[in-house]
């Protein structure tokens, strides 16, 4: 009995994950994905935001980065928000603006907030119409920003859009390994959510909003880059996945690290998925409503339980008819887990995204609402 009701819910939790990525991978394979309608052709002036906390070894790279870029130095108002950082952040960032001259501002917290209140700071104090959001340890290509605003400027009912993370990638490890993949996958995903209507999953480093598009996303609950374009859906605008405004971050250097970051960005990408369950179906919102949101959530809640947990039921099972099968089972599952340190492979990037979002469950009751610098390969 108990073995029959086990071998149940595995084929239960089977049929789950294969009706909701069976949608996602006919979306990758088969669905039209969205387009940028081209590179902004003239200048217009926008803000550029950057929380900071301890980025002291990369803050100087940023602003001369984007001194760098297809854009005009003039046409940039760049607003540091140091988060009460320990190190040289805010001399550098200083340093690195007059240098490069960019017209911009550093302000010092007393105490530290969290990304969304820094953000909520500079929404404030911007100046223009157009607003970006970035981090201080990622660089655009040339022409990222001409391309992410152009989507503002020619679409009136887009209020937000975000670009493709790109990871920087010096050598093979398991974080790397599980993190290809994953980005891979994410993007067309994003991609096929922006054709429908919006997508919500945000690559925060690089974020373009319209003015009328905003107002204060919770200093203490949820990802700010989601919580960004939750707002602006809210609003009755169309948020949009930019393939072609593309920046690069480094990944983690050790899988500690990136395990921690990992767990902090699902909690906080549950929590404000969480909070926009009263769109579901909302006529409103049309398909984001009625198909990316419902699906969002399968993925986000019910799957990563249904993973892990038919995984752990079918061991259990294993070792019930014999143990060499339940170590069969065991063994491997924990090949699948390591199998990226060697080689990059989706399989291995599932289960691991399917961990740290089960982790991410357990975690939302706790606040993660500040964030903490990793060690990554810079530049200098």
């Amino acid at each position: 009995m108990i073995f029959n009701a086990g071998l149940a819910v595995v084929l239960a939790s089977i049929c789950l994950i294969c009706a909701v990525y069976g949608i996602y991978i006919w979306a990758i394979l088969w669905g039209k994905g969205y387009h940028s309608p081209g590179k902004l052709d003239v200048s217009v002036p926008v803000s550029i935001i950057i929380p900071a906390y301890n980025e002291g070894k990369v803050i100087w790279e940023k602003i001369k980065n984007l001194s760098e870029i297809d854009y005009p130095s003039e046409m940039m108002e760049v607003i540091i928000i140091d988060d009460c950082s320990e190190d040289a952040t805010r001399k550098k960032a200083l340093s690195a603006l007059e240098q490069f001259r960019i017209k911009g501002k550093v302000i010092t917290n007393q105490r530290r907030q969290g990304t969304n209140a820094n953000y909520n700071q500079g929404f404030d104090l911007a100046s223009h119409d157009l607003i970006i959001t970035t981090d201080a340890d990622v660089v655009f290509e040339k022409d990222a920003i001409r391309h992410i605003l152009n989507v503002l400027v020619k679409e009136k009912q887009t209020g937000a859009a975000c670009g493709e993370l790109i990871p920087r990638i010096d050598r093979q490890s398991l974080s790397t390994g599980i993190e290809g993949p994953y980005r891979d996958v994410f993007g067309k995903i994003c991609g096929w959510e922006s054709r429908l209507h919006s997508t919500y999953c945000f690559n925060g480093p690089l974020i373009a909003i319209k003015r009328e598009a905003m107002g204060h996303i919770p200093p203490r609950k949820g990802a700010s880059d989601t919580n960004i374009a939750l707002m602006a859906i809210r609003k009755g605008y169309h948020a949009r996945y930019v393939p072609e405004a593309r920046f690069y971050e480094w990944i983690a250097l050790r899988h500690d690290q990136q395990q921690r970051q990992k767990i902090r960005r699902a909690t906080r990408l549950l929590e404000s998925t969480w909070s926009a369950r009263h769109l579901i179906l909302d006529p409103r919102f049309g398909k984001f409503g009625s198909v990316v949101l419902p699906l969002r959530f399968a993925m986000l809640f019910a799957v990563p339980v249904a993973t892990l947990g038919s995984l752990l039921i079918l061991t259990l099972l294993g070792f019930m008819v014999h143990p060499i099968y339940g170590i069969g089972i065991l063994t491997a599952a924990l090949i699948l887990f390591v199998s990226a340190r060697w080689y990059n492979n989706i399989l291995s990037s599932f289960i691991w995204h399917q961990y740290y979002l089960l982790m991410g469950l357990f975690q939302m009751a706790r606040p993660a609402h500040l964030w903490e610098s990793i060690e990554r390969k810079t530049s200098g």
